[in-house]
């Protein structure tokens, strides 16, 4: 690491840094992403556009990504996560692998290819040495840093820099690329554009069982305010009419919330699985031990 100016002697020989726009001003190291490569920079895929999804941010056809080096993993919104491993591994001409509890899980021995993501018209290589970790440490059985999320946008960690020579520029808003000196890595291609493939969202029923937390959250949230509102507004008045003693109104405070928590865990919360649960043994079997 350096802090300051870029030590381009940490630059492969021959390669120039290559520079990326982040979107500005922003938050996060953040962009937005015309596509994913799976093996080659021509074999592109754009992201189709969800517009009914909550909480998904695109602009135009691009989907809204940033750059984390606090993530281990290539973390991909449960819009594109199911399509893409399932491309990954079809491009290897691989079926033995599974998804078990949030994990994609698969042979070491098995050679996947390179994926590719478009970061302002250049593509950024990781490849299956950055992506595949040996969890058991015999070279058996691997797992992939590409994981699934629950959000509107991508989460590219670690195996995106490794072998990489990144320079982060709070000023401009940058972050610039270049092969570091000892990496394997290519230079970094310029276009072209994603073809006319399209990393199709992830059947329904995936999206609402990734998304079953977040919508219970909303449900607690929403049921929480709501407690607080007719308490407040019209069960106290209620009570301060009949006047009780302090521990009745105590009693009556407390039965209040009882009830309204049991109507959230006991109303509310099976309408929320019922959403989330619809269709559940209808789906394309996408995603499952192969």
């Amino acid at each position: 690491m350096d802090i300051g100016e870029p030590d381009l002697l940490n630059v492969k020989a021959g390669e120039q840094l290559v520079e990326t726009q982040m979107v500005k001003p922003d938050f996060f190291w953040g962009f937005y992403s015309e596509g994913i490569a799976i093996g080659t920079v021509e074999n592109s895929f754009g992201f189709e556009v969800v517009p009914d999804m909550d909480g998904a941010v695109y602009d135009g056809n691009k989907f809204y990504s940033i750059i984390d080096t606090g993530s281990t993993a290539l973390v991909i919104s449960v819009l594109y996560f199911e399509p893409l491993i399932e491309n990954l591994f079809a491009y290897a001409g691989i079926d033995d692998w599974k998804f078990d509890s949030g994990i994609v899980l698969t042979k070491c021995k098995y050679e996947l290819p390179s994926l590719f993501f478009d970061i302002d018209g250049k593509w950024v290589e990781a490849r299956p040495q950055d992506y595949m970790y040996d969890f058991e440490g015999n070279g058996r059985n691997c797992m992939l840093f590409i994981m699934p999320a629950s959000s509107g946008m991508n989460i590219l960690g670690m195996p995106l820099h490794v072998d990489y020579y990144s320079v982060h520029d709070p000023q401009k808003g940058t972050v610039s690329w270049a092969p570091h000196k000892d990496s394997p890595k290519g230079t970094i291609k310029t276009g072209p554009p994603p073809t006319g493939k399209r990393l199709l969202r992830s059947s329904s029923t995936e999206v609402k069982k990734r998304l079953s937390p977040v919508i219970t959250l909303i449900v607690v949230i929403f049921m929480a305010v709501l407690s607080a509102i007719t308490w407040e507004k019209w069960f106290i008045p209620w009570i301060d009419k009949r006047k009780p003693s302090t521990r009745m109104r105590k009693i009556y405070s407390a039965s209040f919330f009882l009830f309204m928590m049991l109507f959230t865990v006991y109303a509310m919360f099976p309408v929320v699985r019922a959403i989330v649960d619809t269709d559940e043994d209808e789906g394309s079997g996408k995603i499952s031990t192969a």
